[in-house]
């Protein structure tokens, strides 16, 4: 049976709202429930065993003798940050597993709307953060890639289905307990069943998400594709959005956050210059923040890493400077908006337009480095 990938990220996604309870898949192979401090998926008939426990030190050796170079080790390492998208924890890296999982579900939808030549990387990026946020060591990042749709290890083009398809066959064959091997097969399929979703997105990928279905927030979160509609051909109605749930998105110093529910942190030290920008709800709600943070994320990495449309955000919003601030406060803080997205903005001039802030140094010192060189 082809493992319903939308269900296992809806559950996925039900954790980070808060539900507790456990949940059974419709196929009735696995159940996600709570175990050594994570939500996980384990075999209904084996609820012990979870899908990624074939996994271990002792295959990693194993795995190093199938091949004269690292290829198989790489595989199976790519495997493991797969089957993990669809774990969940508080504790210690609920914003790298968010972030995780947003750029794996990007990577699951081409848009037609994504057509100006800024675009172009942007799958490419996605894969990137998504092994950054795992997170993965720079070599074992830079030996995959994306490029116009390919995947590419060490500079060659790679069948990752393929091979890692090959990989399976080899860990299922090989001498390994009896009751891991048939739930390793499920694990397969799953493992597949998830990278096919990105090797092959969908033009509109529809995601589950519970809430009122009219909200708007709960509408881009389910089809992503509205959010470029209503960025392209209703601003002000996209801007009056943003304004109405930025709040819901928490920046705090990672220090500072004993309840876990900054969405990013701006640094180590409580700052109460960028505290002061934010009036916090009195009730923060689960899942309204989880899709607020969601928007949020899409408009950090397809608009705001692009100094053009940082200009028209702040041009938008001329009126009103503490929405500025709360927005540029998220931006710097965000790891989206990385060296990269920043050196861009030096280049293109746009850094005078914004307000003074605890980025106005930063950008100073980036200036001159670019002037110096």
């Amino acid at each position: 049976m082809e493992p319903n990938i939308k269900e296992l990220l809806f559950y996925r996604d039900k954790r980070a709202t808060g539900i507790r309870e456990e949940l059974e898949t419709s196929d009735g192979l696995l159940i996600n429930r709570k175990q050594k401090g994570s939500f996980a998926y384990y075999f209904k008939n084996a609820p012990d065993i979870a899908i990624d426990d074939f996994i271990s030190a002792e295959l990693y050796d194993e795995v190093a003798g199938f091949s004269q170079d690292d290829s198989f080790n790489d595989l199976l390492f790519l495997t493991e940050i797969l089957l993990d998208v669809l774990k969940y924890s508080k504790k210690p890296s609920v914003i790298n597993r968010r972030l995780k999982l947003f750029c794996f579900k990007n990577m699951m939808f081409r848009n037609e709307l994504i057509t100006a030549e800024q675009h172009v990387n942007d799958r490419e990026d996605l894969f990137r953060f998504f092994l950054f946020f795992h997170p993965c060591g720079e070599d074992f990042i830079t030996s995959f890639s994306f490029r116009n749709g390919v995947p590419f290890y060490k500079e060659e083009t790679i069948g990752l289905y393929e091979r890692i398809h090959s990989l399976f066959d080899v860990i299922i064959n090989k001498d390994h307990p009896v009751t891991l091997n048939g739930f390793t097969k499920i694990s397969r399929d799953i493992a597949l069943a998830l990278l096919q979703s990105i090797l092959q997105p969908a033009k509109q990928a529809v995601f589950t998400a519970e809430g009122n279905g009219a909200d708007m927030l709960t509408k881009i979160f389910s089809e992503p594709h509205i959010f470029f509609d209503l960025y392209q051909h209703d601003q002000k109605k996209f801007f009056r959005l943003l304004e109405e749930n930025i709040d819901q998105y928490i920046v705090k110093s990672w220090d500072d956050d004993p309840k876990l529910q900054a969405s990013v942190y701006y640094g180590p030290a409580k700052n109460d210059a960028i505290e002061r920008y934010f009036d916090r709800p009195s009730r923060l709600f689960p899942k309204k923040k989880y899709l607020a943070e969601f928007f949020i994320d899409l408009y950090i990495f397809y608009m705001l890493r692009q100094p053009a449309e940082l200009e028209s955000m702040i041009t938008f919003f001329a009126d009103k400077p503490r929405v500025q601030l709360k927005m540029i406060a998220i931006l710097f803080s965000h790891p989206f908006y990385n060296g990269e997205a920043k050196l861009q903005l030096v280049q293109s001039g746009r850094d005078t337009l914004l307000p003074h802030g605890f980025w106005t140094e930063r950008l100073r010192k980036m200036k001159d480095n670019v002037t110096k060189s």
